[in-house]
């Protein structure tokens, strides 16, 4: 029998393998696409990581792969290099340790599948324009919807539009098990290609704003054979 210490240890480096045999074929992945989205959350205070800022996520359209880095979860994930994200659950992860060596390893996650955007999403009639730039992406067009929390004094505002790609990797990032977590939640009861532009909720002590700012063309590489 193996010592029981040795079980964290040997789960590790089999999902080190894992990730290695995976990914052998395919050892570079190029993210052409940067979204940023700016925030506030006036129940943080100002000095605080969440309070107020810009996140930027980059997105692979040919294979529908997010990735995150310190321009997503900043210091909350200071030992992650990278973490990207794959529509099927799967999450591959770069982090140095005690010895500044570099370790990839995956992490899984089962994405709720939501077929159509919820009752209780009650939409307004009014629209409101997002994206509008010179950066090369068309306008986004979004609709307006209003949520109400029967037990609670909150009140939401969103816009929503739908999207030809899966943004569950996104949406999803902060229910993985780790320390870095991007600086607001997204909400995980929409459908996978329901892009979120805009949100508001008003609570009792302040309000917490999300909108997304712009989509532009970009350049950002990693390789999984520089460790």
């Amino acid at each position: 029998m193996k010592p029981l210490f040795l079980i964290p240890i040997l789960l590790f480096f089999s999902s080190f393998a894992v990730a290695q045999t995976i990914y052998k074929d395919n050892m570079e992945f190029n993210f052409t696409q940067a979204w940023v989205w700016e925030y506030k959350n006036e129940l943080i205070p100002e000095n605080e990581f969440g309070h107020q800022g810009e996140m930027v996520v980059y997105f692979h359209p040919g294979l529908n792969y997010w990735l995150f880095n310190f321009e997503s979860f900043g210091n909350s994930g200071e030992m992650f290099e990278w973490i990207l994200g794959k529509p099927d659950g799967t999450y591959l992860i770069q982090a140095k340790d005690e010895f500044g060596k570099s370790i990839i390893w995956e992490e899984k996650l089962e994405f709720k599948e939501v077929k159509q955007i919820p009752e209780y999403y009650f939409e307004t009639g009014q629209t409101k324009i997002f994206n509008q730039n010179e950066l090369g992406f068309e306008p986004i067009l979004g609709k307006e919807y209003q949520l109400n929390y029967e037990k609670t004094e909150e009140e939401t505002c969103t816009y929503l539009a739908e999207f030809p790609q899966n943004f569950a990797p996104l949406y999803f990032f902060n229910q993985l098990n780790l320390g870095a977590k991007i600086p607001f939640n997204f909400p995980i009861d929409l459908p996978q290609n329901t892009l979120i532009l805009e949100e508001e909720t008003q609570t009792p002590n302040g309000r917490i704003t999300m909108k997304l700012m712009m989509i532009s063309n970009t350049e950002y590489q990693i390789d999984l054979n520089q460790k």
